[in-house]
C-alpha cells in the first residue's frame, strides 16, 4: 500500500487549484501588480515541495516498518530454519516410499498369477512401458540423491537473506542509506 499509494495526481490537482486561485488574486486591484509568471513559479514550487514531503513521509514510514518488523522477520526466519530439516525428512520419506512402490511393482509384475487373492492385480506391460517406468524410478532416485544438496542451498539462502535483512536494518538505523553498497558495508 505504501509503495503504491500515489498521490501525484491529487497533488497536481491541488497545485492547479492553488495556481488559479493565486492568479485570480493577483488580478485584483487591491493587491497591486504581481507577475503571473511569479505566481506560476510559486505554484510549481509548492507542488515540488509537497511531492518531496510526501515521498519523504512515505520513505520514513517504510523505514519505520522495516526497522520495527526486524524481530518478527528474524523470528520467522529462525522458525523456517528449524523446519527445513523436517521438510527435508518428509520429502525424502515421500520420495523413497514412491520409489519402493514403483520398484516393487516393476520387479514383481506378475506376482499374483498364482495367487487366489481377489484383490491381487496382474500387470502386463510392454518392454517400452517397463523401460519408461524404470526411467521414472531412476529419476526419483536422482532426486533423492540431490535432496541434501538442494536443502543445503536453501539453508545457505535463508542465512544470506537473514544477514541481508539485518544489514538493511543496520544501514537504515545508521546512515539512512538504502543502497546495495550501504547494505554491504553494514
Amino acid at each position: 500500500l505504501l509503495a503504491t499509494d500515489d498521490r501525484s495526481e491529487a497533488l497536481d490537482k491541488y497545485s492547479e487549484k492553488l495556481n488559479s486561485s493565486l492568479v485570480s488574486l493577483s488580478r485584483m486591484p487591491q493587491v497591486g501588480e504581481i507577475d503571473v509568471n511569479d505566481v506560476e513559479l510559486l505554484s510549481t514550487s509548492v507542488n515540488a515541495i509537497a511531492r518531496a514531503y510526501t515521498e519523504k513521509k512515505r520513505y520514513d514510514l517504510l523505514k519505520k516498518i522495516v526497522i520495527d518488523s526486524e524481530n518478527i522477520i528474524q523470528s520467522a526466519f529462525k522458525s523456517l530454519e528449524g523446519e527445513l530439516d523436517s521438510w527435508k525428512k518428509a520429502t525424502r520419506i515421500s520420495l523413497e516410499k514412491e520409489l519402493r512402490i514403483r520398484l516393487y511393482l516393476l520387479n514383481n509384475p506378475n506376482r499374483c498369477e498364482t495367487s487366489d487373492n481377489i484383490r491381487c492385480v496382474t500387470f502386463y506391460h510392454s518392454l517400452e512401458e517397463r523401460a519408461d517406468a524404470y526411467k521414472k524410478a531412476y529419476e526419483i532416485r536422482v532426486r533423492i540423491n540431490e535432496l541434501d544438496a538442494k536443502f543445503a542451498k536453501l539453508e545457505r539462502a535463508l542465512v544470506d537473506i537473514q544477514k541481508l535483512n539485518q544489514s538493511i536494518v543496520i544501514s537504515l538505523k545508521n546512515d539512512d542509506d538504502l543502497t546495495m553498497d550501504a547494505a554491504k558495508k553494514a
